[in-house]
This record gives C-alpha cells, structure tokens and sequence, in this order.
C-alpha cells in the first residue's frame, strides 16, 4: 500500500468487515439500478446470464484449488450471474473440481455448427472487465468470501466511473 494509509493488516480488517457486512453487494446494487433507470429499464432485472471461469490459483489458495479438467488447470470456479446490461448480480466461488451438476440442453437439430446464443456475450464481457483488476487475474486470496468481495469491488469502481460519466459534476 502507499504510505499515505494505514498499516495493510488494517485496511485488511476493515475490508474483510464490509465485505462481511455486505457494503460492496449493496453499493453495486444501487448502482445497477440507478444505471438501469438511466436506460429506461426496471431497477430490478427480469433476466440474469450466468457464467463461469477457473481462476489460477496460487500457494494462498490453498485447498480451494482444484483441477478444471475442461480447461487443464489448477484453480478456483468463479460463477458469477449478470443482467442484461453486464451488471454483476452474484458471485459464487467454489473449488475447480467442486462436484456441480451440469445439465447440458441440447440445441434442435436444425442448428448446426456456430451457432451464437443470444446475450452470452454479456456476461463474457463482464468477465473482461473484471479481469483488468490485477487482484482478480488470479486467485491470490485465502477466503472464498474475499474473492468473491473484490469482484464487487471491481465493479463498484465500473459502475461508479459509468455513473459519473452520465452525472458529471458541475
């Protein structure tokens, strides 16, 4: 950290606090929904995309790390649902090789080949921002709940740059 803060351990505790107290979650909420009047939308979304990445781990992960056979890769899953627009509205972190059920929905068979699903993109997107924040780019953090509390931190800072875009400052 710079000089100009406090001692890391305490700006640890008082981030691992409001993650805990859910601060960040609320932030992003309110942004999201400040965002989505702005385009003439529902506060609240009707829809949600959901997605997910295997972040690499490193020795802090520790036993969270688990191999993602799919993408040959020891890590940590991050599942994280957004809206429409990209907003981010939860974040699920479990290990790699967590034992989740997937159930495949096998497109008709008129479709063949490349086939774009429609809004995939979006969350896909979502996962580029994200993963501009060096801290997210892999999985350096020892709590499943301080990762998944960065990624909204991560976003609070886009949707606060987004918002300020619209409402500059006289």
């Amino acid at each position: 950290l710079p000089n100009d803060f406090p001692p890391w351990p305490v700006v640890y505790q008082q981030t691992q606090r409001w993650i805990a107290a859910g601060c960040f979650e609320a932030l992003v909420h309110d942004l999201r929904a400040l965002l989505r009047m702005t385009e003439d939308r529902a506060p609240a979304p009707t829809a949600v995309v959901l997605d997910g990445r295997t972040l690499q781990s490193t020795p802090e992960s520790g036993g969270r790390a688990g191999y993602d056979g799919a993408k040959r890769r020891k890590g940590s899953k991050v599942h994280i649902a957004v809206d429409t627009l990209g907003h981010l509205l939860a974040v699920r972190v479990t290990a790699a090789a967590a034992g989740i059920q997937l159930e495949v929905v096998k497109l008709p068979e008129v479709k063949r080949g490349f086939v774009l699903l429609p809004r995939r993109w979006v969350v896909e997107r979502t996962f580029a921002w994200i993963a501009r924040f060096r801290r997210l780019a892999r999985d350096y953090e020892r709590l499943p709940e301080t990762l998944a509390g960065l990624h909204f931190i991560a976003i609070a800072g886009l949707l606060l740059h987004r918002v300020s875009a619209i409402f500059p400052s006289a």
